[in-house]
This record gives C-alpha cells, structure tokens and sequence, in this order.
C-alpha cells in the first residue's frame, strides 16, 4: 500500500512540476551539460554556475566548464579537485553560452558542444 501511496504522489507531483514549468516564462530556464565525468548547470537567470565533478580527482585527471560571455570572453570555472561536489560560482551578466569540459588521466582535453544561455 505504501508503494502505492508513493508512486501516486510522485506522479502528482511530478504534473505539477511540468506544469508550473510550462507556465514559466521562457527566458527563465535551467542550462545543463554534461556526461559521466560531471556537469554544468546555468541557474535560471544565469546569475550563478554550479560545476560538479562525479568522477576522478585532480590533478590526475580535470573537470571544468567554460561560459561565454556576449562580449566574446571565454572564462574557465573549474570543478571540486574531488568527485561528488559542486562549487557555486556567481556570474557577470551577459551569459550566451556555456560547455563541459573534462581530461581523464593521460588523455587530452575533450568539451560537449556549446549550450546556449
């Protein structure tokens, strides 16, 4: 009966969720990118960038996200030097776009496609 009782009140809540989110404005969404080495996530108003690492540590191998900036400008953020954490990094304005980037051990530099903002 709990199982139930659950599964119930996850769907609900989960149509609620999308329909809030379907009501949201469109300016205001969530950017992420990312694969098993970690991820980036642009927060709503892309005022802030969480960079998380979920595999390997530093300095053997490397996890960073790079935002681009309207003005052309290229900034590297780089990941926890630890998997399973997050930093919390406050933006300038004029955010268009931000991509993944990770060096496993040994290897060169690899980068997901560019998000935009």
């Amino acid at each position: 009966m709990h199982r139930t009782i659950t599964r119930t009140a996850q769907a609900a809540i989960a149509a609620g969720v999308m329909t809030f989110a379907m009501a949201s404005p469109a300016q205001a969404h969530t950017v992420s990118v990312g694969n098993a080495w970690g991820y980036a996530q642009l927060t709503s108003n892309h005022a802030q960038l969480n960079i998380c690492r979920i595999l390997g540590r530093y300095p053997a191998s490397d996890v960073w996200a790079t935002v681009r900036f309207g003005t052309g400008v290229l900034r590297r953020y780089d990941a926890p030097p630890v998997p399973s954490l997050c930093y919390q990094r406050d933006l300038p304005s004029n955010v268009t776009g931000v991509r993944f980037c990770w060096r496993p051990s040994g290897t060169d530099n690899n980068c997901t496609a560019w998000r935009a903002a």
